[in-house]
């Protein structure tokens, strides 16, 4: 164990002995080695680890290797990310690692559970993995950090689940970007309605008018416009970026109904592509 983690090895052996914690710093220097060595402990309190993947990583450590499985399933691997993380012991598993990810037959970066293997794929160090998943995680949060779980509306906060340092802010930053790319269009669209010189209908200058009041009234709708401006404003949104692109791609095209000459004339020119 303490050839396999560090962390172990100082649970082990603790740093100092009791008996030489009053010496001083010379003393601690000119003392012999062995002197300066604690004894082993008698026992290690690991009740607060994930059993399963203790005894896998300790069956490692102790070349019980007939007992390692090829093939682990979601939580047991997702149990050996946490404790590799804790102690320090990657490379302990590194011979059967890519063998357990390989046989796992988990979608990685996709679906309601992608968030849970951000952190083992930080853990074990499979970049490309890490990187999908955190895009398919930035696509689905909300603005408070909430993922969907499970379906019917449940959702699981990120806050509170154990991610690579800074990588939460980062995914929100992310959704942000998002956010405001999928607004370039409706923005575009609202400013040429109203500021453009040039006329979308040919014909009857109404039918820009009667347009552009429902593209804002169904922005409005969505919460997107605020009582300063009637350009869609990305911070008030507070969901998902794929809950945006879904009701984006609702929004009115260029109406027929408003005149059927004037749709002629403008040949069928769609305010959102």
């Amino acid at each position: 164990m303490c050839l396999a983690s560090k962390v172990w090895k100082k649970f082990i052996y603790p740093p100092w002995a009791p008996s030489q914690q009053t010496l001083s710093v010379i003393e601690r220097l000119t003392a012999p080695k062995p002197a300066l060595c604690a004894p082993p402990v008698d026992k290690l309190d690991f009740r607060e680890d994930d059993g399963d993947a203790l005894l896998l990583l300790l069956r490692v450590a102790h070349i019980q290797f007939k007992h390692i499985k090829s093939t682990l399933s979601s939580d047991l691997l997702h149990g050996v990310a946490e404790l590799c993380d804790i102690y320090g012991c990657v490379e302990l598993i590194k011979p059967w690692l890519s063998t357990w990810w390989d046989n796992s037959n988990i979608q990685f970066g996709r679906g309601e559970f992608a968030y849970r293997w951000l952190f083992a794929a930080w853990v074990f160090g499979f970049d490309r993995v890490f990187a999908t998943t955190a895009k398919a995680i930035a696509w689905v949060i909300d603005a408070d950090g909430n993922v969907p779980y499970g379906g019917a509306g449940v959702q699981v906060s990120l806050k509170t689940e154990k991610l690579p340092p800074g990588i939460l802010d980062n995914i929100l930053e992310a959704r942000q970007n998002a956010i405001e790319k999928i607004l370039e269009t409706p923005k575009s669209r609202v400013a040429q309605l109203t500021y453009s010189s040039r006329k979308m209908c040919l014909r009857n200058p109404c039918c820009d008018d009667i347009f552009l009041g429902s593209l804002i009234r169904t922005l409005a709708s969505l919460d997107l416009l605020t009582t300063e401006s009637l350009i869609p404003d990305a911070s008030q949104w507070a969901r998902s970026a794929n809950d945006l692109f879904q009701a984006i791609s609702g929004l009115p095209r260029w109406p027929k109904q408003v005149s059927k000459l004037c749709w002629t004339l403008a040949r069928g020119t769609p305010v959102l592509t």
